[in-house]
C-alpha cells in the first residue's frame, strides 16, 4: 500500500491561515519588537519553524501568534538560529487540542540578564555523577566543577547557574537532582503520551531551572526584564499553560501580566481579521 506524501502545495495550503493572521498582525508584532529585530524576519522564522515541525502545524494560528508576541515583547528572536525562543506544541487539557507556546531558551535568558549591563557573563551547567563537583555556602561561597572527560559520565546529579557582575563579584545557585525532579513532576501533562522538553532535553531544562531560581534573587536594575522571562517560563514549563502570575505595580494595583497582554493582542487581531472577511 502506497503512502501519500504531503506536497509543497499541501504545506502551503496548511500554512495559509497562519500566514494570513501574521500578515494581519504585522503592525502589532512590529510595535512589540525592539530596534534590533525586524518584523519581516520575526514572521519569516515563525513560519519556517511551523513548516518544519508537523505538530506545530496542528496548533491553532492564534496560539502561534500569541507565542510569537511573547518573544517579540521580550525582544527575543522567535524560532531563529540565535536560540532565544522557540514555538513548542503542547496538549491543552482545557481546550482538548494542541496549542503552541513560547519556550525561552537558555540563550534567551542570558540575553535578558545581560541586557542592562550589570552582568558580564552567565553560565549554566549540568553536573554528572563522575564529575568532580563541590560547593559551599557561607560568608565566602565557593564552587568548583571539573567535568568528567569520558563519554560515560553517569546520570545528572545536579545543575547550577553562575553569573558574574561588572563589579567582579559572582553569584550562583545549585539544584540537586531531587529538587529538579520535584519541579519536573509539577509540570507533568495530563496526557501520558505528550512529550515535553523535559523528556527530550532534560539537561537543558535542568540548567535553565537553576538559572530561573537564581534570577529571582539577583540584585539588578533589570529585575523587571528577568521577572518577565521568569513569569513567561512558568507558563512555558507548565504544559497546560493555565497558571499565570499576577504582577502588582508600585502603587499596589494589579497589573496585567505579559501573557494577558499578548493574549488580548492576538484576540484583537483575530476579531479584526474575521470581521473584515
Amino acid at each position: 500500500m502506497k503512502t501519500t506524501q504531503p506536497t509543497n502545495d499541501d504545506s502551503s495550503k496548511a500554512l495559509a491561515p497562519l500566514k494570513a493572521l501574521l500578515a494581519k498582525a504585522r503592525p502589532t508584532i512590529q510595535a512589540s519588537l525592539p530596534s534590533g529585530l525586524t518584523v519581516d524576519r520575526q514572521i519569516r522564522v515563525t513560519v519556517l519553524a511551523v513548516s518544519t515541525t508537523p505538530k506545530l502545524a496542528q496548533c491553532s494560528p492564534v496560539s502561534i501568534l500569541q507565542a510569537c508576541l511573547h518573544a517579540s515583547q521580550l525582544g527575543l528572536e522567535f524560532g531563529g538560529p540565535l536560540g532565544h525562543a522557540y514555538p513548542v506544541p503542547y496538549w491543552s487539557a482545557k481546550r482538548k487540542c494542541l496549542e503552541a507556546q513560547c519556550l525561552i531558551g537558555y540563550r534567551g535568558l542570558i540575553a535578558l540578564a545581560r541586557r542592562g549591563g550589570e552582568i558580564t557573563s552567565v553560565e549554566m551547567h549540568a553536573v554528572h555523577e563522575r564529575d568532580d563537583f563541590s560547593f559551599r555556602w557561607g560568608l565566602t561561597p565557593e564552587l568548583s566543577h571539573t567535568p568528567c572527560r569520558v563519554k560515560e559520565h553517569g546520570p545528572l546529579i545536579a545543575a547550577y547557574a553562575l553569573v558574574r557582575f561588572a563589579t567582579g563579584e559572582a553569584q550562583f545557585d545549585v539544584l540537586w537532582r531531587a529538587e529538579i525532579d520535584a519541579i519536573r513532576a509539577r509540570m507533568r501533562p495530563h496526557r501520558d503520551d505528550t512529550l515535553t522538553p523535559w523528556d527530550t532535553d532534560f539537561d537543558e531544562m535542568a540548567k535553565k531551572t537553576a538559572f530561573r531560581r537564581l534570577s529571582k534573587v539577583l540584585p539588578l536594575k533589570i529585575e523587571t526584564a528577568i521577572a518577565l522571562g521568569d513569569a513567561l517560563e512558568k507558563i512555558d514549563l507548565r504544559p497546560e499553560g493555565d497558571t499565570i502570575e499576577v504582577q502588582v505595580n508600585e502603587e499596589g494595583e494589579v497589573a496585567p501580566s505579559l501573557a494577558d497582554k499578548v493574549r488580548k493582542q492576538a484576540t484583537d487581531v483575530l476579531v479584526e481579521s474575521q470581521s473584515s472577511q
